[in-house]
């Protein structure tokens, strides 16, 4: 088993379900022999921080303004879609949150272009030629990092080709 660069939310108390604290080089772990992900089996992170603060309205259910992010260190023993179960979790330090967080729309474009990514494989394997969704994948990301009129035109052509290969 491998330690893994990891995230994990709390509330700003430092707190999460079952009142578990946690901080700078806070440790916790399990004696579990089996592991279940969403069971007091394991600790819960995310490798990635994007993920972590889009998932958490259905996951850790952390007012939006009530989050902490920590970069933490864990052992993962089960995992499904990016959020893990570790046997053992150590928070390091808080860290910011992600600039994009910060506007709504912004927040749906990665939402959407992480989802779709998710699932591009399967598209992909069916039309291996097709590289639309693959564009507009790349293309939304442009536009949340540059944000120019171009990027946004760039955007919405990719998206409209992608929405035609669907149908």
């Amino acid at each position: 088993m491998n330690i893994e660069k990891l995230y994990k939310l709390t509330n700003k108390k430092n707190a999460t379900k079952n009142n578990t604290l946690w901080g700078e080089n806070i440790t916790h772990g399990t004696d579990a022999k089996e592991h279940y992900l969403c069971s007091p089996t394991v600790i819960h992170a995310y490798r990635d921080i994007n993920l972590a603060v889009l998932l958490n309205p259905i996951h850790a259910k952390i007012e939006r303004k009530e989050i902490k992010i920590w970069e933490a260190i864990g052992i993962v023993v089960v995992e499904d879609w990016g959020k893990v179960g570790c046997s053992v979790l150590s928070t390091i330090r808080e860290i910011e949150w992600p600039i994009w967080i910060k506007k709504e729309k912004d927040v749906q474009i990665l939402f959407a272009a992480l989802c779709a990514e998710t699932v591009l494989h399967f598209y992909e394997k069916k039309y291996p030629e097709d590289c639309r969704p693959r564009k507009a994948i790349d293309a939304a990301k442009k536009y949340l990092e540059k944000k120019t009129q171009a990027a946004a035109y760039a955007a919405d052509a990719a998206a409209y080709a992608s929405a035609q290969a669907a149908q």
